[in-house]
């Protein structure tokens, strides 16, 4: 059973959500604040912040949660994104989503994975568009600095090995030791890696 937090300011959205997750059967609600300060008290497993509210915004709810966010919001500013993401927030919905797409980010996020609505993952992505050095840390070859800055850029496999002339096994080998070096478990994952480490 996913144990959810729910932190958002209009009492009919939290409402809605509230009904609608305690209607899955895989999933109950622990908690529906009112705002973040309400909110980082009560323990579960994915909590689910709008970004925007009093007292205490999502985004700092998310530094002091002990659980990942899931992180609603009504606006794409980039630097709203990049700071929830940096804040440590595991995913990112727009609340115009389907409530199949709440759901399946609530389960993902509860896997240990990740979860970017694809406008936001557009805006990521912009973001690294405009940055033209390359994205790198200790450990990283050089070869995987260039590898990791092609996928925040949004290069599939193929794209990557033809932009280095490489094999693409060979790519799909230095994303493994990506992944590996990184503690990431995906691509998703590697862009907000590096957006936490401020490398784009």
């Amino acid at each position: 059973m996913i144990r959810v937090l729910i932190a958002e300011d209009q009492a009919a959205i939290r409402a809605a959500f509230s009904a609608l997750i305690s209607a899955q059967p895989d999933m109950t609600v622990v908690y529906a604040a009112r705002n973040g300060l309400e909110a980082i008290s009560h323990p579960a497993d994915v909590a689910v912040l709008d970004i925007r509210m009093p007292i205490m915004d999502g985004i700092e709810a998310a530094r002091k949660l002990q659980c990942p966010a899931l992180m609603l919001t009504t606006f794409r500013e980039e630097s709203l994104i990049l700071a929830a993401l940096e804040a440590g927030a595991q995913g990112f919905l727009l609340k115009d989503s389907s409530p199949e797409m709440l759901l399946d980010a609530i389960r993902r996020i509860a896997r240990g994975e990740s979860y970017l609505d694809p406008t936001i993952t557009a805006t990521v992505l912009k973001h690294v568009h405009s940055s033209q050095t390359s994205v790198s840390t200790p450990g990283m070859t050089e070869r995987e600095s260039e590898i990791l800055t092609l996928i925040c850029q949004g290069l599939s496999n193929r794209r990557i090995a033809d932009h280095l002339k490489i094999a693409e096994t060979t790519v799909k080998t230095h994303i493994k030791n990506l992944l590996r070096k990184t503690d990431t478990s995906d691509r998703v994952n590697l862009v907000i890696w590096a957006a936490r480490h401020d490398l784009i």
